[in-house]
């Protein structure tokens, strides 16, 4: 999973959750890191989720944000 989040301690708090949920954890910190480490994956290899804070320096998406944290790792897990 690609995860985007410009605020370090949010950034660390969700990666400690999805690693904790055994989710393998790509951390990147803008959008322009995201579609960096989107790009430079091996041909043929994919993620198979990306998440991404709501409002995003550099490269500015507007995207939803779960706030259920259970609701969220039920979800993940449930479509990897």
């Amino acid at each position: 999973m690609l995860l985007v989040e410009d605020n370090e301690l949010n950034l660390e708090i969700a990666q400690f959750m999805l690693e904790d949920a055994g989710i393998i954890v790509t951390p990147v910190k803008d959008g322009s890191q995201a579609l960096k480490a989107f790009l430079e994956k091996p041909a043929g290899t994919y993620y198979d989720m990306i998440l991404m804070d709501i409002m995003m320096p550099v490269m500015n998406e507007h995207l939803t944000k779960p706030l259920n944290c259970e609701k969220l790792i039920a979800t993940i897990v449930k479509f990897l």
